[in-house]
């Protein structure tokens, strides 16, 4: 049974201005550690894009829930890896997993996509 559905889109040089502006001070706040080595090896636009893509995928989960992020979902406890076949999947910890425990949530689908200036994510929460 479908439980939530959300979507957020995000410009990556928006991204990409913070993380100028801010360094890895930016990054602590919306990535998981996994996902900071992750964003350190890439460069220039490609880290921006995945920033962006992994932000719009953390707030698509938040709109998802229905909470948005903050509170039961924080962003540092939510990481999306790439499986073996490229797809993201996205693992949580800590009082972000208890919470999706207690809301009955055993499967999140996740979609991200990048085009051009603009990152996309779509999340869908499953029982």
């Amino acid at each position: 049974m479908v439980l939530g559905i959300g979507n957020d889109i995000t410009e990556v040089a928006r991204i990409q201005r913070l993380y100028e502006k801010n360094g890895i001070t930016f990054l602590f706040t919306i990535l998981s550690q996994d996902e900071i080595s992750m964003a350190e090896k890439r460069n220039g636009k490609g880290r921006a894009e995945f920033i962006a893509g992994r932000w719009a995928a953390k707030e698509a989960l938040g709109k998802a829930l229905g909470t948005g992020l903050g509170g039961n979902c924080s962003p540092s406890e939510i990481t999306i890896r790439n499986n073996d076949a490229g797809a993201p999947e996205v693992h949580v910890t800590g009082r972000t997993a208890s919470y999706l425990t207690e809301r009955g949530i055993g499967k999140i689908w996740i979609s991200i996509s990048h085009e051009k200036e603009y990152a996309i994510a779509t999340v869908l929460l499953e029982s």
